[in-house]
């Protein structure tokens, strides 16, 4: 057997592994963006020529951009391993999965603080790549088996 035709399709592949990339940027910027507001570099932002609504147009934007980060993660995990179980029909994948978005969505919508929807929200992007990873592993067992 070739080494080719053990490898799973190259578009699912890339699917999976721009997904777990793109999860843990998502991390990385909650991370990052809690750190530098715990720091202070982000509080009391004022823009000069907004005042304090710029700092209010400045949290729209960031919560606009978390939403769509979180909402992108969520549709390659759904895409990716969804395809991905249509192919080596193993439920792991699909339970990290939704386990993963139970707690990204548990981060927006809970009033659990910052630093539990910063925890929330790890977690849930550590469980994504997790399961992108599982996929990815499942695909290429059923790749190699039959």
């Amino acid at each position: 057997m070739s080494a080719a035709s053990t490898q799973p399709d190259a578009p699912r592949v890339g699917l999976d592994r721009f997904g777990a990339f793109w999860s843990g940027l998502c991390a990385l910027h909650c991370v990052t963006f809690w750190g530098l507001a715990a720091w202070g570099v982000l509080d009391g932002h004022e823009d000069e020529d907004h005042g304090a609504a710029g700092h209010d147009e400045h949290g729209a934007w960031t919560e606009r951009l978390e939403l769509g980060m979180v909402a992108v993660a969520a549709l390659i995990a759904v895409a990716a391993i969804g395809r991905g179980f249509a192919r080596h029909g193993e439920r792991r994948p699909l339970i990290f999965l939704g386990a993963a978005l139970l707690t990204l969505g548990a981060a927006r919508a809970l009033e659990v603080g910052e630093v539990g929807e910063v925890a929330l929200s790890v977690l849930g992007a550590a469980g994504l790549i997790t399961a992108h990873l599982l996929n990815l592993s499942a695909l290429r067992r059923a790749a190699a088996c039959c």
